[in-house]
């Protein structure tokens, strides 16, 4: 009968299983661990330059709100600059 687990008589599956999981099965965690590393920072990166763009847009309208209402002010004011129509 063969039994698989016996202290004194490793066969080569033994040693072979032994070696795969004693190198193979870190390797396989850090290779997990590595892809969702890299994952989660490839979308944080995305979000980061989603939200610059956002920020760039508000950024143009707000100069473009700014530059309208000067322009709206400048249309009030009086030609001469005084403020007196004599």
């Amino acid at each position: 009968m063969f039994v698989a687990v016996l202290p004194g008589d490793p066969s080569l599956f033994d040693v072979a299983l032994a070696l795969v999981m004693l190198v193979g099965m870190p390797l396989f965690v850090i290779a997990v661990l590595a892809v969702v590393a890299g994952y989660i920072r490839h979308d944080a990166e995305q979000y980061l330059e989603q939200l610059e763009a956002d920020d760039l847009e508000t950024a143009d309208a707000e100069d473009t709100a700014y530059a309208l209402e000067d322009e709206q002010v400048d249309e009030k004011r009086p030609e001469n600059g005084s403020g007196d129509d004599r």
